[in-house]
């Protein structure tokens, strides 16, 4: 059999959900991911990208404003049952079970 070039342990993001943390493993995935979808492209003209990039600031900052002041409005309902199904699916399935090869 060929070996892959990551292990399991590596790419597996069962532990990470089960202590409720991000489960990407590219941490710039979410920030870029974001960019793209307020720019409404992938190679936005630099003058968009600038006026762009001051507007997500500005949110940024708003929430970063509204987290320290304890105003940040609460999660969505259905991201939250999402992240609840997600827990509970792992809490029910063993970590040796997903790193074993079938």
């Amino acid at each position: 059999m060929e070996s892959n070039v990551y292990t399991r342990e590596l790419w597996n993001c069962h532990v990470q959900t089960l202590q409720k943390r991000p489960r990407t493993n590219n941490i710039s995935e979410g920030g870029n991911n974001a960019m793209r979808v307020a720019f409404g492209v992938s190679n936005p003209i630099i003058w968009t990208c600038l006026d762009k990039i001051i507007e997500i600031q500005g949110a940024v900052d708003m929430t970063l404003l509204q987290q320290d002041t304890g105003r940040l409005k609460p999660t969505k309902k259905r991201k939250e049952r999402r992240e609840r199904e997600q827990l509970r699916l792992c809490r029910s399935t063993s970590l040796e079970l997903l790193l074993t090869d079938s």
